[in-house]
């Protein structure tokens, strides 16, 4: 069954390759990723496919390697957005009175935030890694905007209509009186690092546990940090971003879990063993 698939979806990606260097269309490639098959056997671990599938696969590999196709690499997280969910993603317009209403509640509700985290003896500078303040931050900004008048917040469902934590986007608004929805993604960065080239923004669509199932603006509350000042952690500046211009790059990434590594059919040589039983999972 694998063979079909595989020849088609590479026939298809041949058509969408071109469609890409002629008008810069990503849909198609991306709704395609979003439901290619398993490459290899039947059973998901490479098998000994023939040497039509290894070809196949060969040609699907080198279109991922591609340099050429730079349109993967400065696209509107708007189209991605589309293309994956079919939700728009909408303008957050200061001109406008619901959004401008939204800002205003916003900046209150992190201005109240920051100054609690400014405290000294605020639990947040008990974490010892600031990665884990992004979380504890994301609670209080969630809980901040919940206690405003004439909106609401929720952790966003996702498609099977079960509460998601992880994933984008992290929190779900929605202005009372207009039904409008807002996501907001709260993110801690080194203040300074506003121009890096390091990768903090992540998207992985799935069909299942999609999380944007709203037309919607779609928010980036900055949190810049400035590491330790001694057991205290220093918080320069929050900042407000809309995503509806924001540019993404698509990474090729093949994965695998120590279940694939460590399976008994690829294993050698075993050795050293120490005597008694380790914690499952370290």
């Amino acid at each position: 069954m694998v063979g079909p698939i595989l020849g088609s979806m590479c026939q298809k990606l041949k058509i969408l390759r071109g469609l890409l260097r002629q008008s810069g269309l990503f849909a198609g490639v991306l709704v395609l990723l979003m439901g290619a098959p398993v490459l290899g056997g039947e059973d998901g671990g490479g098998g000994d496919g023939s040497d039509a599938q290894r070809e196949k696969l060969e040609e699907f590999i080198g279109w991922l390697l591609d340099t050429d196709d730079r349109v993967l690499a400065n696209v509107r997280f708007a189209d991605v957005v589309k293309a994956a969910t079919g939700r728009e993603v909408r303008r957050f317009d200061p001109e406008d009175p619901v959004d401008a209403e939204v800002m205003a509640g916003l900046s209150e509700a992190f201005d109240v935030v920051f100054a609690d985290i400014r405290r000294e003896d605020h639990p947040v500078h008990a974490v010892g890694r600031i990665n884990e303040v992004s979380g504890v931050i994301e609670d209080l900004v969630f809980d901040a905007i919940g206690r405003q008048s004439g909106f609401s917040s929720t952790w966003p469902l996702n498609a099977r209509g079960h509460v998601q934590r992880s994933g984008y986007p992290d929190i779900r608004i929605v202005h009372d009186a207009s039904g409008r929805v807002y996501y907001l993604d709260p993110k801690v960065y080194r203040e300074g690092s506003e121009r890096s080239g390091f990768r903090t923004f992540y998207f992985e669509p799935r069909v299942e546990t999609n999380k944007i199932l709203d037309d919607a603006a779609h928010l980036i509350m900055g949190i810049a940090h400035r590491g330790r000042r001694g057991e205290v952690w220093e918080f320069a500046e929050w900042s407000l971003v809309d995503l509806v211009d924001f540019r993404v790059r698509l990474k090729a990434e093949f994965q695998a879990s120590n279940r694939e590594m460590y399976a008994p059919e690829g294993l050698r040589l075993r050795g050293g063993r120490l005597g008694g039983n380790s914690e499952e999972g370290r």
